[in-house]
């Protein structure tokens, strides 16, 4: 008994070894491919964004979907661009059909790739972003894409359509026994299932699309869905930016591309809410909603709205206020009154004299060297009364500061409450 369940153990190890030894590619472009793409940058190092977590998760999720879907698009021209010959050899009907097998999958994947990249970006960057993402994640994904291609055409038996929905299956026999006057055999009728079967192939492929629609219409205006989905396009897209120095960088206008136009619609539609807003939406958000935009709002008591403050200078013995148009304020007592408020939390200390308030910070990629990176609309609102060196001083990371609390701050992101940026801070 023991020696047969050891002999079943064995066979099962034996099948599995020869199924990853024949169909090994596919394992490496659905795990090796996505993992690959979303940490490599274009420099050639790896992103900060931790394997095991759960951005990342839906980063690789999203990208093996974008494989999976062009992995199957090009098994499909090659099942249907291809014969079986009398030798059981399969070769392609033609010249064009291997072409189009070549070239419209790798070029699908690729087009969708640059999509997602002008979806975030936009203006004078987008040709620098793509040349960079076309020395690194494009070049990647070609590579790989282009090689899987090869080692497909080379064996079409490694095809899975091929491997389960053979061109000549075995002939289904229908005897008929039918007796002339004679009393002889007349016939036997042989039936080649081929139209039988790719009858059975669209109707799997229909029941399919149905399913995956029927799924969309129900759970695509749950919000919380809504925010996976952004979330992971978000991160996607933010990897890098184009490099430069510090002080371009800093001072840089970054539009807010299609994002800004999104959030705007929202805010027409009466979406108050900001619960479920992404922190990277959030920005755009509170700049929609804000009705002087950038511009200071004061009350009768001379109390600023929070989203208004920039940033504070911190000394020993006194603090300056920092609005949004560069306008400098003593107050004191701010930060025990933005403690006493709960409000402390968005003001995160980044060098030893300066706390900025993370509201105007671009979460994309909030760092580019030694500072911390700004919107670019705070940044112009900035110059009207700050200098450039002013404004590159209070966004200088502090050698002893560093990441330390920005990495709390975003520790925390997903328990923000987002109510009181509209509230009345005192400067007295």
């Amino acid at each position: 008994m023991m020696i047969n369940l050891f002999d079943k153990h064995i066979l099962n190890i034996n099948v599995l070894y020869r199924h990853f030894r024949s169909y090994y590619f596919y394992y490496l472009i659905l795990v090796c491919l996505p993992l690959l793409y979303n940490k490599i940058t274009y420099n050639y190092t790896w992103t900060a964004l931790p394997v095991f977590s759960f951005k990342f998760g839906s980063l690789f999720l999203l990208t093996a979907l974008v494989i999976v879907f062009i992995t199957a698009v090009g098994i499909l021209i090659q099942r249907k661009g291809t014969i079986q010959e009398n030798d059981f050899k399969i070769v392609w009907k033609n010249g064009t059909a291997r072409v189009l097998f070549y070239i419209l999958p790798i070029g699908l994947g690729l087009c969708i790739l640059i999509v997602f990249k002008y979806i975030w970006y936009d203006g004078e960057q987008m040709y620098a972003i793509l040349w960079e993402h076309a020395k690194s994640r494009f070049l990647l994904y070609l590579v790989i894409m282009i090689s899987f291609t090869v080692w497909l055409d080379a064996n079409p038996e490694r095809n899975l359509l091929i491997m389960y929905f053979p061109h000549e299956l075995p002939i289904q026999v229908i005897i008929e026994e039918r007796v002339d006057g004679a009393g002889v055999l007349a016939s036997r009728e042989p039936m080649h299932p081929d139209i039988q079967i790719d009858n059975t192939v669209e109707k799997l492929s229909q029941v399919v699309e149905d399913k995956i629609i029927s799924v969309l219409e129900n759970r695509w205006h749950d919000t919380q869905v809504k925010g996976l989905f952004k979330d992971a396009l978000s991160e996607f897209a933010a990897d890098h930016q184009v490099p430069s120095t510090a002080d371009e960088q800093l001072l840089h206008t970054i539009p807010l591309k299609q994002l800004f136009k999104e959030v705007l619609e929202e805010a027409e539609n009466e979406r108050d809410g900001l619960d479920n807003i992404l922190l990277e939406n959030l920005y755009a958000c509170l700049y929609a909603k804000s009705p002087t935009r950038l511009e200071p709002s004061f009350n009768d008591l001379k109390s600023v709205i929070l989203f208004h403050i920039f940033a504070i200078e911190s000394h020993s013995n006194h603090a300056v206020v920092i609005l949004t148009d560069g306008m400098r304020i003593d107050c004191p007592k701010i930060i025990g009154t933005l403690k006493n408020k709960g409000f402390l939390k968005w003001l995160v200390k980044v060098n030893k004299a300066h706390y900025i308030n993370m509201m105007h910070v671009c979460f994309m990629d909030y760092r580019t060297g030694g500072y911390i990176k700004i919107q670019s609309q705070t940044l112009q609102a900035l110059r009207e009364n700050l200098t450039q060196n002013e404004v590159l001083k209070i966004c200088a990371q502090g050698s002893k500061v560093k990441n330390k609390y920005i990495e709390e701050f975003l520790k925390s992101r997903f328990d923000l409450s987002y109510e009181g940026w509209n509230a009345f801070v005192p400067l007295t």
